[in-house]
């Protein structure tokens, strides 16, 4: 080693003689000499190798809650970082006094390590979450996979700010938002244990995160909608198909009444008193009145008058 950096500081690296005819070096030429050396001879035969240890072994592992590895792949990526930081031109000294140049980045090519390394990583995590969303929708109940998800998706935020550069955190995001959320909506709407279990056991805090999710991509809420519709017609039905109850008229149209304040409850707590659920809501209960109502009744009329209903013709 000893000999390297002689045979280096000697053939390589601008010096200057002070007054009694020693060579001094400055050791920032050294360091980026070193760094020149490194990177050409080392890293850029390593680098592969080096990217898919990084993504599919520490990364991966580190996702899984083995949290020892953080530290690692920082370390890691704070080199493939400065590779991208510091680029040296190096000259013979006999030749030229001009040693090295640094620049911020190579402007015509910024962040070559950091962009390889990313398409791996890229990869890595379609790979990942895909698998992670496959395994957890069947593994968990439409509560606790939303709360799972989200979790994953705060610690990613988390992943991006230690050791993900800030250019690549869009694509990482709609990653994770389209296989982990948007690819799975009608799953959680339609499963067991989704909306219509949501509504049936009074889930209004699980009803508002799946309302919220779904919000994210405006095209699913028809289906969300159609599931709150069907739920109250299904309710509705069970009323009229109530023989005992549907002889008794004033009984019968409270527990309608009771019915159309619980899903106004619904609307307002977990829908955030969202127009189209109030429509779709009026749109049934209206639907439902039309079967029903006989002609001239004054208590439907009535009925109709107390839950702000027009039964149109």
């Amino acid at each position: 080693m000893s000999r390297l950096f002689t045979y280096t500081s000697t053939n390589y690296l601008k010096s200057v003689e002070d007054r009694k005819n020693n060579r001094i070096y400055s050791e920032d030429d050294i360091s980026e000499f070193s760094m020149y050396i490194y990177k050409k001879y080392f890293f850029d035969k390593l680098q592969i190798k080096l990217f898919i240890i990084l993504n599919e072994i520490l990364i991966r592992e580190e996702r899984d809650d083995n949290m020892e590895y953080k530290s690692k792949i920082k370390s890691i990526m704070n080199i493939i970082n400065y590779m991208d930081i510091i680029k040296p031109k190096i000259m013979r000294n006999k030749e030229t006094l001009f040693i090295w140049k640094e620049t911020s980045m190579n402007e015509n090519n910024p962040l070559t390590y950091q962009k390889k390394w990313f398409e791996y990583f890229k990869e890595e995590t379609i790979k990942y979450v895909k698998n992670k969303a496959e395994n957890d929708i069947k593994k968990y109940s439409v509560s606790e996979y939303i709360k799972n998800i989200l979790k994953y998706i705060n610690e990613e935020y988390e992943r991006q700010a230690c050791y993900i550069n800030n250019i690549f955190h869009n694509e990482i995001n709609e990653i994770n938002n389209e296989y982990l959320i948007e690819n799975n909506i009608k799953k959680l709407i339609e499963q067991d244990t989704g909306v219509n279990f949501m509504l049936k056991n009074n889930k209004k805090e699980e009803l508002y995160e799946i309302f919220e999710l779904t919000n994210l991509y405006p095209h699913y809420l028809d289906l969300l909608k159609t599931s709150f519709k069907d739920f109250i017609k299904e309710r509705g039905n069970e009323l009229i198909n109530d023989k005992e109850l549907f002889k008794d008229q004033k009984k019968f149209l409270q527990e309608l009444i009771n019915l159309k304040k619980e899903m106004d409850v619904f609307v307002i707590e977990c829908f955030e008193n969202n127009k189209d659920f109030q429509n779709a809501e009026n749109e049934e209960f209206r639907s439902l009145m039309k079967d029903i109502s006989p002609e001239n009744s004054k208590d439907y009329d009535e009925f109709c008058l107390e839950i702000g209903l027009k039964i149109e013709s």
